[in-house]
């Protein structure tokens, strides 16, 4: 394999798993009314605004995730793409469980404000970014991705809280992220299927496959006696 840029950054993902530090400054807080509690909460308006100095990093790292993970799926060989997806998710699930217990620990309530303290922020970032990157990888490579999963039976769980953590939260309200989580919550079973959606990356053909398959059956087509049977493209 040529490790170009995308595949140092899937290597980079092994060892950090999309860990981000950002800085996220504190929002204000309301105080429930009438029969609620004299908890403090955040409303609408600072929810808002703690996720708007996110927003835009997390769709950068975005891009490079959907990127990479298209890279994978292009990879003609199939025991190496198997390799290198099972070493990501061996990789994948250990951070977010780890994440979790960070969030849980802290009581963060995945529908308020985004926090200011670091490692808690961290935590939260690993969360969003190793599920969507799950499901670009899902998606692209469905075959490998479950078939590692239902193996790791400890992993359902995992991906369950954490699935169910994106969607509590003001990020993933969003038609895009919404959407995105959804169709990966349907691929793994999460959901059930719906009628009119269908994965493209279950039918669609490598490029790499394709040439190699079109310069197959061309070879085959001209193949007769002569001094050399090699074709130049």
């Amino acid at each position: 394999i040529c490790y170009d840029p995308v595949l140092g950054y899937v290597m980079k993902c092994i060892s950090l798993l999309l860990v981000a530090c950002f800085y996220v400054s504190w929002c204000d807080v309301t105080v429930k009314t009438e029969d609620d509690s004299d908890k403090p909460v955040d409303d609408k308006k600072s929810i808002k605004k703690s996720y708007k100095s996110y927003n835009r990093p997390f769709m950068q790292k975005r891009k490079e995730q959907m990127y990479a993970a298209q890279n994978v799926w292009e990879m003609e060989d199939y025991s190496k793409r198997y390799a290198l997806i099972k070493k990501l998710l061996d990789t994948m699930f250990p951070v977010l469980n780890s994440s979790r217990e960070v969030i849980t620990e802290n009581n963060f309530d995945p529908k308020g404000s985004l926090p200011k303290e670091k490692h808690l922020m961290e935590a939260i970032s690993s969360v969003f970014e190793n599920v969507a990157f799950f499901g670009d990888l899902l998606i692209r490579t469905h075959d490998i991705v479950t078939q590692i999963y239902r193996r790791n039976e400890n992993w359902h769980e995992i991906l369950r809280w954490s699935v169910d953590f994106c969607n509590s939260t003001y990020l993933y309200q969003g038609m895009t992220h919404q959407r995105h989580i959804h169709i990966l919550s349907m691929e793994i079973g999460f959901l059930p299927m719906e009628a009119d959606y269908h994965n493209p990356f279950k039918v669609k053909s490598r490029p790499n496959s394709d040439k190699k398959s079109k310069t197959t059956n061309r070879n085959k087509r001209e193949r007769k006696p002569q001094l050399s049977n090699r074709i130049e493209l």
